[in-house]
């Protein structure tokens, strides 16, 4: 894919910023990802339209920022590309996170699993009931032997019963 046309393919740096020098560079794994300008990307679903979510090296700090690019590119009658309108959004905090989430989500999973493995392995019955309304919410293999019951024939009673 070729590189877009607002990047300079020398330095990767994105025109603008700074009298038109570069502010930032365009992060190295990220050039071949961009969306063509006046292609249909990122699902903006509308010609003309490009949208891309993509990674810069702030020329400041050195710093990886990810950024979220929307814009529209205007033609002149022959097709020639005229400008560029459209946003750029610093997206990094969103990354952020959307990592600790998806980190989180696969701690609960292995605890989940944890959990049910003891669960279901321990020789003990044990049956967890809600506090708040007195009915039960999971039985343990043990408990149901012990009781002579199914799992759902337990879960159909409550504390009072």
């Amino acid at each position: 894919m070729a590189i877009p046309s607002f990047v300079d393919s020398a330095t990767l740096t994105v025109a603008g910023g700074n009298g038109g020098h570069g502010c930032a560079a365009i992060h190295r794994e990220q050039i071949t990802t961009l969306g063509r300008p006046g292609g249909r990307h990122s699902g903006t679903g509308r010609p003309g339209a490009t949208g891309a979510c993509y990674r810069i090296v702030r020329a400041r700090d050195g710093e990886i920022r990810w950024m979220h690019g929307l814009g529209r590119l205007e033609v002149d009658a022959s097709g020639k590309p005229v400008r560029m309108l459209g946003t750029i959004q610093d997206i990094t905090e969103h990354k952020q996170i959307e990592t600790v989430l998806r980190e989180n989500q696969e701690r609960l999973r292995i605890l989940e699993e944890r959990f049910r493995v003891i669960f279901e392995g321990a020789m003990d019955g044990i049956l967890l009931a809600d506090p708040e309304t007195g009915k039960f919410l999971m039985s343990n293999p043990s408990l149901n032997r012990m009781l002579g019951y199914e799992s759902d024939e337990i879960l159909n009673l409550g504390i009072t019963d």
